[in-house]
This record gives structure tokens, C-alpha cells and sequence, in this order.
């Protein structure tokens, strides 16, 4: 089959990507190219919002989807004025990674990205020289974002399944996008058309 080999042949690729980092590294010099004409009541919308280092630089309809269901609603508590932990322990994060502590989605989304490499409950962060305190730094690059999204759409969905409005600009982070498809090909076996329902930018 012609998209299974050509997804294979991107995945081979792909693992031999170097990892670009938080898209807020490039935002002010892709924004002015994505928004340049940009209409009044036109949304922007991002099928990956992830950690909403694009989508929190730009003003007017706007659309943040992710499949974490526990990210997304950190957001969306985030949004509506929800105060996070400044610290966490270790003690209280492996608990709650292996489900002897009970919390609610927004702060189980909190919790679990902070953990190395931005992945999800991947390790305890610390510092071993005493340098950083990583909890700090998350909890004030967070906090900084709030005033930016209040009035954004939150959506947790699969990028299949999201309903986006006619007419949308649409962002698709190239690296997240590849893997998407790949993990959704290979796990759920569904076939796209590459060259109509998907628009890499």
C-alpha cells in the first residue's frame, strides 16, 4: 500500500529528527507568515495545541484541541482562574504517576508534564547541584500564558474527529503531525489521503 510505505519511510526519518523544542522558539517569526491574511472573525485553530506556545500569541477566534484529555483540562482550569501547586514532592508525584493518590484531571496535567523532556509522568525533575528549581520555572511559564488564553476554544479530540469551522487557519506542528498519523495508522488503522485532508506548513 502506497500511504503505509510512504508513512514508514517518514517514520524512518523522523527517528533521526533532531527534536526543534517548544514551538514558542519560532513563533514570532512563523506567526506574521501565518496570520498575513488573516480576516476579521477568521479562527486559528491548532489541532495540537499541546503546550499553547503558539496559539497564546494570537489575538481574536481561536481553537486549542489535544488528545490528552488531563492536559486540556489544565488549560481550561488554568483559563477560568484555577491556581496550581508551586511545588510538588517527589513522594506526591510518583503516587499520584501510580495511582495511590487521587486528583483531579487539571492537576494530574500539571503534575505530569513536568517531568524530564516535557513528557508525560517520564521522571521526577530535580536538580542535583541545586541550581534550578524546575516546579518554579514551570509554575511562572505557565502563569505567564493564563492572560492569553482566557478566551480561547479548549477541544479535546482526536485531529480526526474535531470539527473545525469553514474557512479556519490551521497550524499543525510538523513534528507532532508526522507522529500523529503514525501512531493513529499503525494503532487505530485508519487510512487519510495525504495530499487533500492534511496541509503541512
Amino acid at each position: 500500500m502506497v500511504i503505509k510505505s510512504n508513512i514508514q519511510v517518514i517514520y524512518k526519518q523522523l527517528r533521526s529528527m533532531k527534536y526543534m523544542g517548544s514551538k514558542n522558539r519560532f513563533a514570532k517569526e512563523m506567526l506574521p507568515l501565518l496570520l498575513k491574511n488573516r480576516t476579521k472573525n477568521q479562527y486559528y485553530v491548532e489541532p495540537f495545541a499541546g503546550g499553547m506556545n503558539m496559539i497564546d500569541k494570537v489575538s481574536g477566534k481561536r481553537i486549542a484541541n489535544d488528545i490528552h484529555t488531563d492536559l486540556i483540562e489544565m488549560w481550561k482550569a488554568l483559563a477560568s482562574g484555577w491556581i496550581p501547586p508551586l511545588n510538588v514532592s517527589e513522594e506526591d508525584y510518583m503516587n499520584i504517576k501510580n495511582g495511590k493518590i487521587e486528583v483531579d484531571k487539571a492537576l494530574s496535567g500539571y503534575i505530569g508534564f513536568n517531568s524530564y523532556g516535557g513528557k508525560w509522568f517520564s521522571g521526577y525533575r530535580r536538580d542535583k547541584q541545586g541550581k534550578r528549581d524546575y516546579w518554579r520555572e514551570h509554575y511562572n511559564n505557565i502563569m505567564k500564558q493564563v492572560s492569553n488564553i482566557k478566551d480561547v476554544v479548549f477541544l479535546n479530540s482526536s485531529f480526526t474527529d474535531l470539527k473545525i469551522p469553514e474557512g479556519s487557519i490551521i497550524y499543525c506542528d510538523p513534528l507532532n503531525t508526522i507522529t500523529n498519523l503514525i501512531m493513529a495508522y499503525f494503532g487505530i488503522g485508519f487510512v487519510l489521503n495525504l495530499d487533500k485532508d492534511i496541509l503541512f506548513i
